[in-house]
């Protein structure tokens, strides 16, 4: 939750992080290298 979290998560993740997908403040599993978490 800071200000460089969503580039950082998709920098290291295959799914889509956009705003219009993962709303702020939403949860859900997404793949960070070879695990799901």
């Amino acid at each position: 939750m800071g200000p460089k979290s969503r580039d950082l998560l998709a920098a290291i993740s295959d799914n889509d992080v956009s705003n219009e997908v993962f709303p702020f403040s939403a949860s859900r599993l997404i793949n960070i290298g070879h695990g799901e978490v």
